[in-house]
């Protein structure tokens, strides 16, 4: 969903709403007749904003593309190390927990990337896009949102797509209840969000060819400015060594999606607390075995050799897990250091590392 030419309107929370509901509220604003972004209400007094890089960087004998990029970096560095100067539309509603994450992506196909930042929030969370103008040498904030998350209710769900040919930015908005997905893509026009084409049906296990999936990174980790997130390789700008810093702090989980009862995880022996033998999980059991550091709830971190990954209990009252929409399936997960915890409970699966939840999510 983008904040991008449609009306937004909260999602209800207490019922069910149809798939090309949850498809419009994705965008906060489906395109106008125009196709220019238009917003419902008044606009911030102040939606482009622009900063100037502290340091331009430039390696030796750089080409004009290398400069352009590595310039463009350092404006973004800029952004990260105060992110919450930047406004977000006021038709936007979320709640934000104080942390922010971003991703670098080609979205105008002229060889600068883009920065994506996401404003990390309860359920959906605002995404706001900044380019590079090469005349001025500064990061200019552009006209509209996306919004990216999941409804706490209901199955609502939206994610966006960098492009692996640079043509724009995706947005795929489907219910968790229902395999189709409707995408749509947008450019950036005038500096404003403004879509290109779609919406487009796909099944939504099934990556469209030039959907990207984006890995978002810690506002605090600047390294992951020194690659754009597009194609099956990823593109790394030359920089200096002095610039660089540690590589981003994610862990990469691929496996298949498997439904166990408590039975089938204590190998027949008696569960912890009493739990009915019938009750079931969600774990993913890992191609080969890992080693993993990872934080321990109310303690130091712990590091051990792992097998599996608990995605949760399933509870069919609930009527709302996407994980049933990757059940038996071979999938590739990626998540932050905060996403993940080893229990100190003796809660079911025992022991295992829980997965609370990802950056992003591959069907291999």
């Amino acid at each position: 969903m983008i904040l991008a030419g449609i009306q937004f309107r909260a999602i209800s929370l207490s019922k069910l709403l149809p798939i090309s509901c949850c498809l419009s509220l994705a965008l906060v604003g489906c395109s106008n007749t125009s196709g220019i972004a238009a917003f419902d209400g008044q606009s911030p007094s102040n939606t482009t904003s622009q900063v100037s890089p502290t340091a331009q960087i430039t390696s030796a004998e750089p080409t004009p593309e290398e400069v352009l990029t590595t310039n463009a970096i350092a404006a973004y560095m800029g952004i990260l190390s105060n992110p919450s100067t930047y406004p977000v539309s006021e038709a936007a509603q979320y709640v934000p927990n104080g942390t922010y994450s971003y991703a670098v992506v080609e979205a105008t196909s002229d060889s600068i990337p883009e920065l994506l930042l996401r404003v990390n929030s309860a359920e959906y969370s605002p995404v706001l896009v900044f380019t590079y103008d090469e005349n001025t040498k500064t990061a200019v904030q552009a006209e509209g949102v996306f919004i990216d998350g999941a409804s706490g209710a209901g199955g609502a769900r939206s994610r966006i797509r960098a492009s692996n040919s640079g043509v724009g930015i995706y947005q795929v908005d489907w219910n968790s209840l229902r395999e189709i997905a409707q995408n749509t893509l947008y450019g950036i026009q005038d500096n404003t969000l403004t879509k290109v084409s779609g919406p487009e049906e796909f099944i939504f296990a099934n990556s469209m060819p030039d959907h990207h999936e984006i890995s978002w990174i810690s506002a605090s980790d600047k390294s992951g400015l020194f690659t754009i997130q597009r194609g099956d390789t990823s593109i790394t700008p030359t920089l200096p060594t002095s610039t660089q810093a540690p590589a981003a702090n994610l862990h990469h989980f691929s496996g298949m999606v498997t439904m166990q009862t408590a039975n089938e995880l204590m190998k027949g022996d008696p569960t912890p607390n009493g739990e009915p033998a019938t009750d079931l999980y969600l774990v993913l059991v890992l191609d080969s075995p890992i080693e993993i550091t990872a934080q321990k709830e109310g303690s130091a971190a712990q590091t051990s050799t792992i097998s599996e990954v608990s995605l949760g209990q399933y509870i069919p009252t609930n009527g709302d897990n996407e994980w049933l929409n990757f059940l038996n399936t071979h999938v590739e997960i990626t998540a932050s250091a905060d996403q993940v915890r080893f229990p100190t409970d003796t809660g079911l699966p025992l022991g295992m590392l829980r997965l609370g939840d990802y950056v992003s999510l591959r069907v291999l």
